[in-house]
Formats: C-alpha cells, sequence, structure tokens
C-alpha cells in the first residue's frame, strides 16, 4: 500500500502567521487533467508578506524534513529564484515537516541566499567561479 502525502497547508500557514505573516497565499496549484501540482515560478508553494514592514516578501516552498535537500537544489536550478533573490525585500525559504518521538510537529527552515544558487550553478557546470566575481 502506497504511504499517504502529507498536508503541511495548516502547519505552514500556522507557522507563518506565528513568525509575523500578514497576508498569506497558497500559491500552489492542482491540474486535474495533468493530474500534478504546480508551483509559483516552479517552486513557491506559499506567498507571505511581513506584517512589521509590510515590504518584504517570503516565497516558501514545504516539504517533508527529508526531502529538504531535494527542494533546495530544485530552487537554485530555478532561473526565477535568482532574479527573485535581487530584490533586497524578498526572502525563499524550504519549510520541513516531520513529527519527534513524542508525535509533535516540528520544522526546519532553510532559507535559500543567492549563494546557495551560485554554488548550484558552479556545481553543476552551468558557471564558472569566475562568473560571479564582481568587478
Amino acid at each position: 500500500m502506497a504511504k499517504k502525502k502529507q498536508n503541511f497547508g495548516k502547519l505552514t500557514k500556522d507557522y507563518l502567521r506565528f513568525h509575523g505573516a500578514a497576508h498569506i497565499e497558497k500559491t500552489e496549484t492542482h491540474n486535474f487533467y495533468g493530474k500534478n501540482k504546480n508551483d509559483l515560478f516552479g517552486f513557491a508553494d506559499w506567498v507571505a508578506i511581513v506584517e512589521s514592514t509590510f515590504s518584504e516578501f517570503w516565497f516558501i516552498q514545504e516539504t517533508s524534513r527529508s526531502n529538504i535537500s531535494a527542494r533546495k537544489k530544485k530552487i537554485c536550478r530555478s532561473p526565477i529564484a535568482g532574479l527573485i533573490l535581487e530584490n533586497s525585500l524578498a526572502k525563499i525559504f524550504v519549510l520541513g515537516w516531520d513529527k519527534d518521538r513524542e508525535g509533535s510537529w516540528r520544522v526546519k527552515k532553510v532559507e535559500i541566499t543567492s549563494k546557495d544558487i551560485q554554488a548550484e550553478a558552479i556545481s553543476s557546470g552551468e558557471a564558472s567561479e569566475s562568473y560571479w566575481k564582481e568587478g
């Protein structure tokens, strides 16, 4: 029997609200005909605006804790992610969920930075180290 895929939506929304997000939108859509899900820009399940500034945007990829590295790699290979991070008011996070030994939910938050995207481009052979040097 196949393992049922966990829906982390309520956990993620509550987490974002607790950490200062004023406006939160689910951006992942279900394609009924293709029987798959589509994320905003290929990686964002959620977009949030931070309450304290109303000018900072968070793009969130939610997943299980065991899939964080795969999601991080997916984001770093997205051509849109680099453009988003060039805007100093935007941040990209991966939220990885699992349960502890007592059965309580816990989350690991990983921020994706421009350096992560550059490192992935270099390791995948898409760019040379000299390409990223400013001068």
